[in-house]
């Protein structure tokens, strides 16, 4: 299970690679959105753009609102999970619950097996 910093940090990653896509699907360079943001009073580096876009920095609920007035979308364009990486996660998820029901499966199994070792134990006993 992963723990909150991990699910921040992959978080984090998919705003930054939603970012990024944004951009590019505008044709803007870093230097062009740093620029655009800057000119709006939000002082704002080209390596700023790019450690924003590879999730090394952190991302602010400003820099959000700078990147959509930008890019004219609505800030949750940048919560939307690009497809692959959402089938990604339900793969994995459904693979966590495979393992989950052959590991109750082994432990019914188990169960069943001490269960009828118990009982002969009892009837061996006179119980």
């Amino acid at each position: 299970m992963e723990n909150i910093e991990q699910f921040a940090d992959r978080v984090t990653r998919g705003i930054a690679a939603r970012i990024r896509e944004v951009r590019e699907s505008q044709g803007m360079s870093q230097q062009a959105v740093a620029d655009a943001l800057t000119a709006r009073g939000y002082e704002f580096s080209r390596l700023m753009v790019t450690k924003t876009e590879s999730a090394g920095r952190p991302i602010t609920v400003a820099d959000l609102a700078g990147f959509a007035v930008v890019f004219g979308v609505p800030v949750t364009d940048f919560f939307n999970t690009p497809t692959d990486t959402l089938r990604a996660t339900v793969d994995n998820h459904l693979l966590d619950l495979q393992a989950t029901a052959v590991a109750l499966e082994e432990l019914q199994a188990t169960i069943t097996a001490r269960t009828a070792q118990l009982n002969a134990r009892r009837a061996a006993l006179g119980g």
